[in-house]
């Protein structure tokens, strides 16, 4: 981000591993099934100040499945 260069899955890598991991995972497999399993939304959740809140990362994202077609996207 200081080099002002977009920011890459491999960047995660040395910074959480455990989320490199997890979107790594979603990337490599083609199994929609899988994909499916997991119920990803284009949404992402973090926590302020003890309680849960939900952003959505693009227009209607609570509503927008993650598949196959569109993972790459939700990683970047």
């Amino acid at each position: 981000m200081m080099l002002q260069k977009p920011i890459v899955l491999q960047d995660i890598e040395a910074v959480d591993i455990e989320y490199y991991k997890s979107m790594k995972y979603i990337m490599d497999t083609d199994d929609p099934e899988a994909l499916e399993s997991l119920d990803l939304t284009f949404t992402s959740e973090t926590d302020v100040y003890g309680q849960k809140v939900e952003y959505e990362l693009k227009p209607g994202g609570k509503n927008i499945k993650v598949t196959n077609e569109n993972k790459k996207e939700f990683i970047e």
